[in-house]
């Protein structure tokens, strides 16, 4: 907090006397406060000591047959309270008491006997405070106070003894007391002789520190920052008039030489800076000219560079145009093959089954086992071409969509009738789980059994004395495009295994066509990596996605997320005028 007030914009003036102000207001207040108690002090002890000469001098006066008489006679006239009464008078006024008065003991009570204003004759006294009684159990004077009748009291007690030293009798008491008012009203009458002076000198010692922080201080400091001001202002050689031998003095000599020397750099560095411009005036005329002719030749070969650039771009577009002719070629070329092929294996595969039945009628069991082997070849070879077809289909852009509405479930139970005996042939378990209110969906029924069927083979294919699982229900595939859409809107496919799993470097192609695992993968279990570039390619055109989650060894997880209602995309590219729709491979 000291730091800020320090660090803020207070005048110096303000900073120097504040701390003057405060320290002189302490001193001097506690050199009044000094004063004060100390004469409170000495007036309380002054007023202890005439309540105690005053109640001893009556105690002295006083004797054991005057209090008799006063005992006896209840006339308040009579010549032993007359004078009584003129010795306690007299004590108070002399004393300046508020109150004086004699007790005397009756058996257990104590009476009073006279006070300020009235004279009481045996009544009995209110006042019987354990001070009182302490007094006259222990023969000892002291200071007693209480609230009487007339207020708060302030006195001293002493005893009226009889007897001998060793065997003196307490025959009454007598007090000598002040009102606590009259007591706070010596402490004040002190207080206000002590505060005028307490404030004066404090007057004249701040307006001392004022009139040498003035003059010794503040001019001097304000002509400095005068002069600081000036020479930011541009008043170069500006020289401060100020002839103090302080410190003050030597900073006012320091500044006035650092103005006349800043005078002079500042005068040297104009002609250096003038020099300077007229040499880089000159040579940046002259790097203008070796610039210009840098451009020129630089202007040059940007055009014939430009100029080749243009011919790259021309044979980079030609050979862009010839692959894209090639690519179509081929999907051409594989559709129109695939289909000459599809002819003569039906053949084959037909001929085949029918001497097959010839062979089972006429007994000849030699022959089963070379036309089973024809048989399964001719199929394989014909899954093989439809692949194929279908791979070239889509990349052509004419696959299309039959949509029609189906239940999911049945759907599922005919799959699974199908796959069974791959799934049983290298000795899987198959699970299934899907809830009973699966409902239905509107898709292309043949190419989402397609995709489950691709998804199960490739799982009974590369998984042995393991578990595969079929899992489907409702989920929204994990796009920001479906965020908004309710899970009901979305099937889940999910199909499990256990088998050899994938290596994380080649999740990234395992929907490409013609891509597998590895090498050895393709020798030891075949294929030719259609069915999953396939069937991704399925779900796409269908508005839905497939992912895949893999551990090598610990087997694999794909994801099939499909709409219940697929809409044809070809259908609403006709509707909006845009054309025939042509599939975009999104993976």
């Amino acid at each position: 907090m000291i730091n800020n007030i320090l660090n803020n914009r207070v005048p110096i003036f303000i900073k120097i006397v504040a701390p003057l102000v405060i320290l002189i207001i302490i001193t001097v207040g506690l050199s009044g406060y000094y004063v004060y108690w100390d004469s409170s002090e000495r007036a309380g002890i002054d007023l202890d000591k005439r309540l105690e000469r005053a109640s001893s001098v009556v105690a002295d006066a006083v004797s054991h047959e005057t209090l008799s008489q006063l005992k006896m006679s209840t006339d308040a006239d009579s010549l032993a309270y007359a004078e009584v009464r003129h010795l306690l008078d007299q004590v108070r006024a002399t004393a300046d008491l508020d109150w004086i008065g004699i007790y005397y003991r009756d058996g257990a009570q104590l009476y009073r006997w006279v006070d300020i204003d009235s004279t009481g004759v045996g009544r009995l006294f209110p006042q019987g405070t354990p001070e009182h009684m302490a007094v006259y159990r222990d023969q000892q004077p002291r200071r007693v106070q209480y609230v009487g009748e007339n207020g708060s009291l302030y006195g001293f007690v002493t005893p009226i003894l009889e007897g001998d030293v060793d065997g003196a009798v307490v025959i009454g008491l007598v007090e000598a007391s002040v009102l606590e008012e009259s007591r706070y009203l010596i402490e004040m009458d002190t207080l206000w002789r002590v505060f005028p002076g307490v404030v004066g000198g404090i007057i004249i010692a701040i307006g001392i520190s004022v009139f040498i922080t003035f003059f010794l201080f503040s001019r001097p400091l304000r002509q400095l920052r005068q002069g600081a001001l000036m020479l930011a202002s541009g008043h170069l050689g500006y020289v401060i008039d100020l002839h103090s031998r302080d410190e003050l003095g030597d900073l006012a000599a320091a500044f006035n030489q650092m103005s006349l020397q800043t005078a002079q750099l500042y005068r040297e560095r104009v002609e250096i800076e003038r020099l300077q411009r007229q040499w880089e005036v000159d040579r940046l005329q002259e790097s203008g000219r070796l610039l210009e002719a840098k451009v020129a030749e630089r202007t040059s070969a940007l055009a014939r560079r430009n100029e080749e650039l243009m011919r790259s771009q021309a044979d980079l577009a030609d050979a862009r145009d010839q692959a894209l002719e090639a690519s179509r070629a081929k999907s051409v070329f594989l559709a129109n093959m695939s289909h000459e092929l599809r002819t003569p294996l039906n053949a084959i595969i037909g001929y085949s089954e029918m001497l097959l039945e010839d062979v089972n009628d006429l007994a000849y069991a030699q022959l089963t086992s070379d036309l089973d082997r024809i048989s399964t070849a001719g199929h394989h070879l014909l899954d093989l071409i439809n692949d194929i077809l279908d791979l070239s289909k889509i990349e052509a852009g004419r696959m299309d969509l039959y949509l029609e509405a189906f239940d999911v479930a049945a759907l599922i139970d005919s799959v699974m009738s199908t796959v069974q005996p791959l799934v049983e042939k290298n000795d899987n378990a198959m699970e299934v789980d899907y809830p009973s209110d699966l409902g239905s969906m509107v898709a292309d029924l043949t190419k989402v059994r397609q995709v489950l069927f691709n998804l199960l083979s490739n799982a009974s294919k590369f998984t042995e004395q393991g578990v595969i699982t079929l899992t489907v229900d409702h989920a929204l595939p994990p796009s920001t495009m479906s965020a908004l859409r309710s899970p009901e809107e979305w099937v889940r496919f999910q199909v499990k295994d256990t088998g050899i799993g994938v290596k994380p470097e080649q999740l990234d192609q395992i929907f490409d066509a013609f891509a597998q695992g590895d090498a050895s993968t393709t020798r030891q279990y075949g294929g030719t990596g259609l069915g999953l570039a396939i069937s991704s390619r399925y779900c796409h055109m269908m508005g839905g996605d497939i992912a895949v989650e893999s551990e090598p060894g610990q087997g694999s997880t794909f994801t099939v997320y499909l709409p219940v209602t697929v809409t044809d995309p070809a259908a609403e590219s006709a509707e909006m005028g845009v054309g025939l729709y042509q599939w975009k491979d999104r993976g």
